[in-house]
């Protein structure tokens, strides 16, 4: 469905901004988790060889 000017009404065009707004939130919730779990990897790989040491 391709969107012309006189297709475009103000509720639909809502609905996009709310879709995208959603999925950026998401991206940004996977990278932030990603980034987070790779810094956190090489700490908690230290702690469990030394837990696992004693």
């Amino acid at each position: 469905m391709l969107l012309t000017p006189q297709s475009t009404a103000p509720g639909r065009v809502q609905h996009y901004r709310t879709l995208a707004y959603v999925v950026t939130i998401l991206v940004y919730l996977v990278i932030g988790a990603a980034i987070f779990d790779k810094l956190e990897s090489t700490e908690e790989s230290i702690r469990h060889a030394n837990l696992t040491a004693r």
